[in-house]
């Protein structure tokens, strides 16, 4: 028995894990693929429910990392404009998960599974819908206008929103719905 990973704050909550031969196949051959890539030598592998890709918590003495084996209908352009992304925040003092590089210099691997990068764990909090303090909530907002100031100009990002829905935006009106939630909650 383990504690649920998908609701993390309450310890009531538990389930069996079964792997079947096909999953422990799969990751033995995860980890004969990150020892030939980055030479790291793997002491346990577990694989989580969290985001749209097939992500696995990978530990080798003591040091943890983020595993994500990405869908196939994500290229490696776009990946790669992820990890972009991700160096522009850093750069910025954003806190953000930082790719790790193989023994060649590749952050981006092929894999009988699809494209997959390697990433720095960072530990923190994961809270249940609703259920984020008030001031870690107001952090975060904080740290997404940042965020999206820093984004801004960045011409390589897919536009996922419609232009007029975006002009229709009013910071002093969104901040002052943003705060009624708060206080509804």
């Amino acid at each position: 028995w383990t504690p649920s990973r998908l609701n993390q704050k309450r310890n009531s909550s538990c389930h069996i894990i079964i792997k079947t031969q096909n999953a422990l196949n799969k990751e033995k051959n995860i980890k004969n693929l990150i020892f030939e890539k980055y030479n790291i030598e793997i002491s346990k592998i577990e694989k989580t429910q969290l985001g749209t890709a097939e992500c696995y918590f990978i530990y080798a003495k003591n040091h943890k990392y983020f595993l994500k084996i990405y869908k196939k209908k994500y290229d490696k352009i776009q990946i790669l404009n992820e990890i972009k992304i991700c160096q522009l925040l850093s750069n910025n003092q954003i806190s953000v998960s930082k790719y790790i590089s193989d023994k060649t210099g590749n952050f981006i691997n092929d894999s009988p599974y699809g494209n997959f990068t390697l990433q720095e764990y960072i530990s923190g909090t994961t809270y249940d819908k609703f259920q984020v303090p008030d001031k870690v909530l107001l952090q975060s907002a904080n740290i997404l206008g940042r965020i999206n100031n820093i984004l801004e100009n960045v011409n390589f990002l897919k536009e996922d929103f419609p232009i007029d829905w975006i002009k229709g935006a009013n910071a002093n009106t969104d901040i002052a719905k943003l705060e009624n939630t708060i206080h509804m909650a």
